[in-house]
């Protein structure tokens, strides 16, 4: 056998073979981090796409919230024929406690709607609010202070307060 190590035939084919199974463990080392490294870039872009995909999520809650912010408040009234509370507006007359006040100021102008059509009782009913509003301060405050608490405009409570005073005004004629 130690002649076996001196033979010139056997380090012929042994160092070959050797050389061979370096080259082949190199090659899978250099493919391998090669794959590595493609993975890691992939991994990179995967987490440069996470990110852009937060900011454009960041971005369209601010735009979203910021449309919302301008539009406008609820409506308290139907633009129909007559025209009609909504549910925000029936909801907003409910907490108003609009029946004790219609008891005090029906009598106001049931007497001057005497013998007039629907729509000319609406305006009177629009004009006593209207004028009502302009000499009571106590009634000013209240339309204010209403509009404040359910987020919507002064005018939007008017309209409750000439509605609902019209269809009692109605009622009552019937």
């Amino acid at each position: 056998m130690t002649d076996l190590f001196h033979d010139w035939r056997f380090w012929g084919l042994v160092i070959p073979a050797f050389l061979g199974v370096i080259g082949w463990f190199v090659s899978h080392l250099v493919s391998s981090s090669k794959w590595r490294g493609r993975v890691d870039t992939k991994l990179e872009g995967i987490d440069a796409l996470n990110k852009t995909v937060s900011e454009i999520k960041r971005d369209f809650e601010t735009a979203l919230r910021d449309i919302f912010l301008r539009l406008p408040p609820p409506q308290t009234a139907i633009s129909q024929s007559p025209v009609q509370l909504t549910d925000f507006g029936r909801k907003i007359s409910a907490e108003l406690d609009m029946s004790s006040w219609l008891d005090t100021h029906q009598s106001n102008v049931v007497g001057i709607t005497k013998g007039k059509e629907e729509f000319e009782i609406f305006e009177e009913c629009v004009a006593y609010v209207r004028d009502l509003e302009e000499s009571d301060d106590i009634f000013k405050r209240m339309i204010s202070s209403a509009a404040y608490n359910f987020g919507t405009e002064p005018d939007q409570i008017r309209k409750i307060y000439q509605i609902e005073l019209r269809d009692c005004i109605l009622g009552a004629r019937l």
